[in-house]
């Protein structure tokens, strides 16, 4: 940011003016601490406006702050407007690929007309809510266009009526000279985001392709989910036969234990008797 190119107040006319178009016939105070200021011009420097000496400077021309960038923008704005030159808002396109090596334009035409008054800090209320132009051109009460003067916040579109414009703050201020010139047409970069047809189409082609991935992402999801659950309700199927072939075959066992447990024992029981008949007998036979 070159301070050379912050303007003055004129105190006869009260309007404001660059160093480019001021003279030194005329006496200037600062915009921002309304004391006068001194115009320099010389051979070898570009013209500037600077503070005469105090104990307590203003710093406006040597280190403006962002706030007085803003302020000054908006002055230039409504200065180039009040020239009644012919403006021209160019926006190019926010997506347009950058090796095509074409860029999309778009070009608004500031209308014109002698009814026409150009305000700074316009309040208006739009969508039911309190807003205020940084630079709005008037026909009576009714907003013909607004110019936003940006320098960090770029505004949004739901807060604005059409047409609005976006400029930026020290690319106004930097090429201020070269927009009040004595040219009948002054040209200007509108920041507001704009995407063409052809931009538009190539996103909504991504979008519906994107789209289409997301759907056969969500679809292969979906029958890996059920593939899942068709394999652990078959593994729960093939768990729950295997339980019940077990639990069979434990009671199989056990019925077969049983069995062979009380075979065994009437075995015993059986051998037990004959041996208590044998020794009746014998003790019957040692009695005769």
């Amino acid at each position: 940011m070159s301070h050379f190119n912050m303007g003055a107040i004129n105190i006869t006319t009260e309007q404001h003016e660059i160093p480019r178009f001021a003279s030194k016939q005329s006496s200037y105070k600062c915009p921002e601490c309304e004391r006068r200021v001194k115009f320099c011009k010389g051979k070898i420097k570009a013209p500037y406006f600077s503070h005469y000496k105090s104990d307590h400077p203003c710093t406006f021309y040597v280190k403006p702050t962002e706030s007085q960038i803003h302020k000054e923008a908006k002055r230039i704005m409504k200065a180039l407007i009040d020239r009644n030159a012919e403006i021209h808002f160019v926006r190019e396109c926010s997506y347009c690929d950058e090796y095509n090596f074409v860029t999309n334009k778009q070009t608004f035409t500031i209308p014109r007309n002698p009814s026409f008054c150009t305000v700074i800090e316009h309040p208006f209320t739009y969508n039911n809510s309190k807003k205020s132009a940084d630079v709005a051109l008037l026909d009576g009460n009714k907003i013909v266009a607004i110019f936003e003067i940006c320098h960090t916040h770029a505004t949004l579109s739901i807060n604005r009526p059409e047409p609005w414009y976006e400029i930026h703050a020290e690319s106004l201020v930097d090429f201020a000279e070269s927009l009040i010139s004595d040219s009948k047409i002054v040209t200007i970069s509108c920041m507001r985001e704009w995407t063409c047809a052809h931009c538009a189409s190539k996103m909504a082609h991504l979008k519906q392709n994107a789209e289409k991935r997301r759907i056969e992402r969500e679809k292969e999801a979906e029958e890996n989910r059920i593939k899942k659950e068709k394999e652990a309700e078959e593994r729960r199927i093939y768990q729950q036969e295997q339980d019940k072939i077990w639990q069979e075959y434990k009671i199989r066992r056990q019925r077969e234990e049983a069995e062979i447990t009380l075979m065994f024992e009437n075995d015993l029981l059986m051998q037990k008797k004959r041996l208590e008949e044998q020794r009746r007998l014998e003790l019957f036979l040692e009695q005769e």
